[in-house]
């Protein structure tokens, strides 16, 4: 699987935080759409806020993994305005 968004920061007291991710994370899907670019990642996350979705699926590789590959991750989304 080539591409993925690089992780540069995650805001403390974030859903993310709260699921382990961290600043160095790379996330290569969001839900079914790959991410080449943070826009890709916006774009999954708006469509899934379209179709009223409250909760999205990220497939990270982490920095600091538990086991070895990418996981998936299960984040709140937040409203429109994050």
């Amino acid at each position: 699987m080539k591409g993925g968004v690089f992780v540069a920061d995650v805001f403390p007291g974030s859903d993310a935080a709260g699921r382990g991710m961290t600043s160095g994370d790379i996330i290569l899907r969001v839900d079914q759409e790959t991410t080449a670019s943070p826009d890709d990642v916006w774009k999954a996350i708006r469509a899934a806020r379209a179709e009223k979705h409250e909760l999205t699926m990220m497939l990270v590789l982490q920095k600091h993994p538990k086991s070895p590959g990418a996981e998936w991750v299960v984040l709140r989304l937040p409203g429109p305005a994050g």
